[in-house]
């Protein structure tokens, strides 16, 4: 009696009898095809107890799905080329359509039909052959928007920058997190934008938006955003998108923002027109936050993000975290005196900081002067010189980068020490407001 196997499925048993011996010998056919579609995809799996199954498509020659015994299914292209089988994993099923399967099995074949073994080239020297990694390339290039490729420029030169940078360019791109979202000139409205959909024109117009607020940064901001454009454009997925035409026009726009105008510091006969000028600002936090940015030299993030329990009016201290990190400072008087004059009735100092930009555009329009936030920073540096401040007491006060200054400067100095001179800084500059 004969036996037919019913343990694969796949293949029909055909049976030829040889006359003088009658043995029966059994031929595999055709592979039972299927048409692919997601449903089919989904719900095909490996037979229990096997390593693997091969399932193939009934539209399109050459293409098969394996999956394994773990659930993994990819798309795989099977030929003939000089009597033997070579095999190629196209891509999991999850990261490549079947429409793309397909289009792939078609450019593979025809490579083989040519006597050419796809597996011997290197992808980028035949035009025809779309490897997986090109695939996904080309997709990443797609659906990538200036916020996500910039976090990718950020990871890509963690081991290079500071942290300060780092978060400098985090902050750059979602400055809707910080409560100086206003003041800061951030990229944040163009984050959302596809690199594919990014022109030119769009760049223009958010130049036009934010320059009239803040030159001096939007020069910077728009310098840092070639940068990475720059890198965008040696980057495996992105340098399609940002072509080398488009890196020309980005010097090109920068070459269109006219020179800074406005004085980096200010000088000591114009600080009584800015302090009354200031003064003058109906809004108190305002006018006490731009007042304390200047008699403590720190950052405007620095300053703005302060909570009371940063405070000590005993140990005459200021707390300033930045980077995950802090360290103290010294609160001097007249910070003390204007700090006690803000309602303590919320966590944060500063709570009402809108329309800080154009609050202070305005007082300095009124004192004659023409100045930036910034440029507060730059001041207090100036004005420690003139009392004769150690190079490493301004750093260590202002949390200035080492780097560039000798490394002696550098010796951690007592909290203490820091007062001495700080409160020096401060009575020249009060002193200045007096004449």
């Amino acid at each position: 009696m004969l036996n037919y196997s019913k343990s694969k499925p796949l293949f029909i048993l055909a049976m030829t009898i040889d006359a003088p011996n009658t043995a029966i010998k059994t031929h595999k056919l055709k592979k039972i095809k299927q048409s692919f579609t997601s449903l089919l995809i989904s719900n095909l799996l490996c037979p229990y107890g096997k390593a693997q199954a091969l399932y193939w498509d009934k539209d399109t020659p050459n293409l098969g799905l394996r999956i394994t015994e773990n659930g993994s299914k990819a798309f795989i292209f099977e030929a003939s080329l000089n009597n033997n089988t070579i095999r190629i994993t196209i891509g999991n099923v999850t990261n490549c359509s079947i429409e793309e399967a397909r289009a792939r099995v078609i450019k593979l074949k025809s490579l083989v039909n040519q006597g050419i073994d796809p597996r011997k080239l290197a992808n980028k020297k035949v035009a025809n052959f779309i490897s997986a990694k090109d695939l996904a390339i080309t997709r990443k290039a797609q659906s990538a928007t200036l916020h996500s490729a910039w976090l990718e420029y950020i990871t890509a030169h963690e081991n290079k920058w500071s942290a300060r940078r780092q978060q400098r360019h985090l902050k750059l791109i979602s400055a809707t997190s910080n409560k100086l979202a206003h003041t800061l000139n951030s990229v944040e409205s163009l984050a959302d934008i596809k690199l594919t959909e990014l022109s030119i024109p769009k760049i223009s117009e958010w130049v036009e938006a934010f320059i009239s607020k803040d030159q001096l940064n939007t020069q910077y901001t728009v310098k840092l955003l070639k940068a990475f454009f720059a890198w965008c454009n040696t980057h495996e997925a992105y340098q399609e998108v940002i072509s080398n035409q488009f890196m020309q026009e980005m010097v090109n726009l920068i070459k269109t923002i006219t020179p800074h105008e406005k004085p980096m510091y200010l000088s000591n006969n114009q600080l009584s027109h800015w302090f009354n000028a200031v003064n003058q600002i109906h809004n108190n936090e305002i006018s006490t936050y731009l007042k304390v940015l200047l008699l403590t030299g720190r950052r405007e993030a620095e300053i703005a993000n302060l909570q009371w329990s940063d405070i000590n009016f005993d140990a005459l201290t200021i707390s300033i975290s930045n980077n995950e990190e802090s360290h103290l400072i010294p609160l001097t008087p007249h910070v003390a005196s204007l700090l006690n004059n803000i309602a303590n009735d919320e966590s944060r100092i500063f709570n009402n900081l809108t329309n800080l930009s154009h609050a202070h555009i305005l007082a300095c329009k009124n004192a004659g002067l023409s100045l930036s936030i910034s440029a507060l920073r730059t001041s207090f540096t100036l004005f420690s010189e003139w009392v004769e401040t150690p190079t490493g007491i301004t750093a260590q006060i202002q949390d200035i980068d080492i780097k560039g200054i000798s490394a002696h400067h550098f010796i951690e100095r007592p909290i203490e020490l820091l007062q001495k001179w700080h409160n020096k800084i401060e009575a020249w500059i009060l002193e200045q407001v007096a004449v």
